[in-house]
């Protein structure tokens, strides 16, 4: 007899869908996602659809000498279908104009600024200086890859459950205010980044799929987004005056 599936509606990016799962792996990820909400689509992570999508992630599974090492992870199969259905979720996302970003998302005073660079340049000790110095007016939206909203009024930072090592953010969102390229400097600078080269930084730093229609729709919506968000670049030392300058530059333009 095959397995049921587990069956609930969760809810992202205020978009709800249908989830049917096997693993109860899934479904403890998705937990603070839930809604009641009736779904605008299904991931069914036994449909076909998915089949190209865990081949691919198959293989590379098996490619690794020492998988669970790699991956941090106790179980081939509950890697393989969360990561088959965080690569499905993008792909349904995406005609709603939400797409998955690299970054430390942070709400200050109802505003979200998101501070991006490669991983281990210092985004997380950024944020924690944001908590540090602004205390109760800071929350954690996602500390590793929000979701990235695009309406007609504005552009808006949601959490997910993928927050990094640190587990860091909820499900909640915020209008973003501003976006910071971070760079590690002994002195603390900020200043505008041109936007042909903030758009390379935003492409880099995007969770990518292998579909040519989502790469069309992507080049898009970055545009879009760097049409409305100032985008700066961010030098800082680890000093608590790093999120004292970063804040006036990214919320009031007083650059230095």
């Amino acid at each position: 007899m095959e397995k049921a599936p587990i069956r609930f509606t969760a809810e992202m990016a205020d978009v709800p869908f249908e989830v049917r799962c096997f693993c109860p792996e899934t479904e403890a990820l998705l937990r603070d996602y839930r809604s009641d909400k009736a779904p605008e689509f299904v991931i069914d992570l036994a449909d076909g659809e998915c089949d190209g999508v865990r081949k691919l992630l198959t293989e590379h599974w098996d490619k690794q000498p020492d998988p669970f090492a790699a991956y941090g992870r106790t179980d081939k199969a509950a890697y393989i279908e969360e990561e088959t259905f965080h690569w499905m979720l993008d792909q349904k996302l995406s005609p709603y104009g939400v797409f998955q970003f690299h970054g430390s998302a942070i709400c200050l005073d109802g505003e979200a600024y998101i501070f991006t660079a490669p991983s281990g340049t210092g985004k997380s000790t950024h944020t924690r200086l944001w908590r540090e110095r602004f205390g109760d007016r800071v929350w954690m939206i996602n500390d590793d890859m929000p979701y990235l909203r695009i309406f007609d009024d504005c552009v808006r930072a949601y959490g997910t459950p993928w927050n990094g090592k640190h587990r860091l953010g909820c499900n909640g969102s915020a209008p973003i205010k501003a976006i910071a390229y971070l760079r590690r400097d002994d002195e603390n600078h900020i200043e505008p980044l041109p936007k042909e080269t903030a758009f390379a930084v935003v492409m880099k730093e995007t969770f990518r799929l292998p579909d040519k229609a989502w790469w069309a729709r992507m080049m898009g919506q970055i545009k879009t987004v760097l049409d409305r968000i100032p985008f700066y670049r961010l030098r800082c030392n680890m000093a608590p005056e790093a999120a004292e300058i970063a804040l006036r530059g990214m919320k009031y333009g007083e650059l230095r």
